[in-house]
Parts: C-alpha cells; sequence; structure tokens
C-alpha cells in the first residue's frame, strides 16, 4: 500500500511540474517522423481546426485565422490525407513534404472580405525580438466566393502565404505575424514557437 501511495503521489506531482520547452522542430529525426505520422493518423477524422490547433490564432470565431506550417503539422497533414485515402505514405511523400518548410517559417492566413481583390494589398511582417523581418516571399491571390446568403452582401474568402527566412531565428522564442491593411490597420498573431512541434 506504501509503494502505491509513493507512485500515486509521484504521478500526481509530476502531472503538475512543467514540461521542457520543446520548440518547434527544425530538423526531424525518425522517432519524431513517426510521430508527425502517427499524429496524423489517429486525429484524421478531427475538423482542421481541432487538427491545427496547435498552431493555429484564430482572429475570429468560424472566420479570420493565421495558421503556422512546420515540417512537424505538414508531415501531419500529408498522413492524415493518406489515411483518409486507406494508404501509408510513401518514403518520397514524406521527403517532399518535409522539404517543403525546410529552413522558414510559413504562414497561411485565411481572411474573409467583402470583394475579390480586398486582400491584394495585404501585407504581412514578423516581428522578432523588436526587430521587423519581410517575407522572403508573399502570395496574395484573388479571394473566391464563400457561401450564399439571400438578401446579404456577398462575401469572399481569401488565402494569402507569408514565408520568412528560419536563419537568424531562434525556435525557443515567440514570434508576431503582423498582417498590414492598405489604410494602415494592424492585425496581430503570436505564435509561441517553444510551444510547437
Amino acid at each position: 500500500m506504501a509503494l502505491l501511495l509513493t507512485f500515486l503521489t509521484l504521478f500526481t506531482v509530476d502531472l503538475y511540474l512543467p514540461r521542457p520547452a520543446q520548440a518547434i522542430w527544425t530538423e526531424l529525426k525518425d522517432s519524431q517522423i513517426e510521430e508527425a505520422i502517427q499524429y496524423g493518423k489517429r486525429y484524421k477524422n478531427y475538423d482542421v481546426d481541432k487538427f491545427l490547433g496547435e498552431w493555429m490564432v484564430v482572429w475570429r470565431k468560424d472566420a479570420d485565422r493565421v495558421g503556422l506550417y512546420t515540417k512537424f503539422n505538414l508531415l501531419a497533414v500529408a498522413a492524415r490525407n493518406a489515411a483518409l485515402e486507406s494508404r501509408e505514405l510513401r518514403p518520397e511523400e514524406i521527403k517532399n513534404t518535409m522539404a517543403k518548410a525546410e529552413g522558414k517559417l510559413s504562414f497561411e492566413l485565411v481572411l474573409y472580405g467583402d470583394t475579390s481583390h480586398f486582400a491584394r494589398n495585404y501585407h504581412a511582417v514578423l516581428n522578432y525580438k523588436e526587430r521587423y523581418i519581410q517575407p522572403s516571399f508573399k502570395h496574395n491571390p484573388d479571394a473566391e466566393p464563400y457561401g450564399w446568403r439571400p438578401m446579404s452582401p456577398p462575401v469572399f474568402r481569401a488565402f494569402c502565404s507569408y514565408e520568412f527566412t528560419l536563419t537568424d531565428i531562434d525556435p525557443n522564442t515567440e514570434v508576431t505575424l503582423i498582417l498590414i491593411t492598405p489604410s494602415g490597420m494592424e492585425r496581430q498573431a503570436i505564435f509561441d514557437l517553444s510551444r510547437m512541434r
């Protein structure tokens, strides 16, 4: 009985100890690759928001959001898609998927507006340790019509992408993506890289 009480006490204390920061994994070991694949398979039936919750900042419920793509979650998404097709990921798929995030932080924004070109002149910068970093790549395509509501103004949805070079960014820190509209209005999304895979 004393041994059981000791075990339960240690187990309970362990639950409340702070976990060491893991930081985004810029290079995946074989065990981390397998963890990402298993994550994709295990949670294949989750909706996208729940599946990618660790890497997402929601600005408005059921509307504007920002996702950060890492090697881990890109691989998890690929494994999820393969599992939904009742197949395993092929080695070349794993390699190609991880190559998409090599040396960069990639953000995808899902934004809603009232015209097809509302996001065309948006811009984003990354605030890292009080330094502003310009994107190495940006893509602001025209928005697509989204849904249909009778007697209501049209709604359009845009998928904008911004990539930043990871070279001088510590993966154990916080970064803030700042979206800037043509009128100068700013919206911020804070990502604590130390809590992500």
